[in-house]
């Protein structure tokens, strides 16, 4: 045998001894290679999840902090814990969402980074801030606020105190965020819708009396008027919602009378009016058309604030008439308690007497929490903690 011969026999042996030490390895590591690389592919999700929960985690440090001390220097130091409840309800937080959606640019810097998280915006917005009443000053609280970055957490930090700051400035006594006053003002109502029903129950029970004085017809026929005001401003804004719900044009609102002659939306139609005239008609400088299009842009924003306007104030005029609707009720429930008539000892008035005796004292629990609320926005400062 020739020595390239050897060469020869000696690979071909290499060369077979080699596939079958690949083969055999094959079978035996088969399984426990697609295993580890699950585990690997396991590991590898389990870290992006990981990563994730830390962005919500409030722990984390991947947090930028801000730190803003609200004090309260007058009243009772107890009160400190109403502004802590106020900051933490949930109107404010609706307050907050409202004010974020009026800042896109601030909006999109804070929630930029949970953009792949299938979770609310509400549910983050309470993970990013959190107050506490501080120990050592009871008058203090402490209002800890978290963003992605340093220019995120103080964003929202100077947002959330604006917001509160119109928050508590524009609350009235029917609709505050207190959430303790919330709760108590959604009994208020109940109690005076049971009231309504039990009212009415009783002037079924009642009848037609033949001894009718010019007060209980006057009390009567103002009722009357008030019912049909309500319902004709229930249809108005059941319209304005189906426009909305339909996601029509702004211009289909002028279709509602209410609408078309509220305030300024007449002089505004007309301005809008005039100036388009003038693109479609006339021959325009460039210069010119440029500036009478940016009037026409400025002049439909007016138009959609001041319709906006409108529809809050037929909602208030609605409050407001049902308010005078209650009132009404209530006078003739206390005309008919005064009279001595057959109604005396009647089951029915007798359970609106107690009724009425419950809504008396929860409107002075009330109005004795609303003014404690009141005294402690007295002097508040807001500073930013070192």
């Amino acid at each position: 045998m020739q020595k390239w011969q050897s060469i020869l026999l000696i690979i071909i042996t290499l060369i077979v001894f080699g596939v079958g030490f690949y083969t055999d390895q094959i079978k035996k590591n088969t399984i426990s290679g697609y295993d580890e690389s699950l585990v690997i592919e396991s590991t590898k999700y389990a870290q992006s999840h990981d990563e994730h929960s830390d962005i919500l985690s409030e722990e984390s440090s991947v947090w930028a902090k801000t730190k803003f001390i609200i004090e309260i220097p007058k009243g009772n130091p107890d009160v400190a814990t109403f502004h802590n409840h106020a900051l933490l309800g949930k109107k404010f937080r609706q307050h907050l969402l409202q004010a974020l959606s009026e800042n896109k640019t601030v909006k999109e810097i804070i929630f930029s980074p949970f953009e792949d998280i299938s979770t609310n915006e509400p549910s983050i917005l309470q993970s990013l801030f959190s107050a506490q009443v501080n120990i050592e000053k009871p008058t203090q609280i402490i209002l800890h606020v978290r963003g992605h970055s340093q220019k995120s957490s103080s964003l929202l930090a100077g947002l959330i105190v604006e917001t509160y700051k119109n928050s508590i400035l524009n609350e009235s006594r029917n609709n505050p965020i207190l959430p303790e006053l919330i709760k108590q003002k959604s009994k208020i109502l109940e109690l005076e819708e049971n009231q309504l029903t039990l009212s009415k129950n009783l002037q079924k029970e009642k009848g037609q009396s033949k001894n009718i004085s010019i007060e209980e017809i006057a009390i009567k026929s103002e009722l009357s008027q008030v019912t049909s005001e309500i319902d004709a401003l229930i249809f108005i804004l059941r319209e304005i919602e189906s426009i909305h719900l339909q996601k029509k044009d702004s211009k289909n609102y002028l279709s509602i009378n209410s609408l078309a002659s509220f305030g300024q939306v007449q002089e505004i139609l007309s301005h809008i009016e005039q100036l388009s005239e003038m693109i479609i008609n006339q021959s325009l400088d460039p210069v010119l058309e440029k500036e009478i299009s940016k009037n026409l842009i400025s002049l439909r924003e007016s138009l959609n604030k001041e319709l906006a306007s409108g529809i809050d104030h037929i909602k208030d005029e609605l409050k407001s008439t049902v308010l005078r609707q209650k009132e009404l009720h209530a006078r003739l429930v206390d005309f008919e308690i005064n009279k001595k008539d057959d109604l005396a000892f009647s089951p029915r008035l007798k359970l609106l007497k107690a009724h009425n005796l419950q809504l008396s004292l929860v409107k002075e629990q009330y109005e004795k929490m609303y003014l404690a609320w009141e005294s402690s926005k007295e002097g508040i400062v807001f500073k930013k903690a070192k």
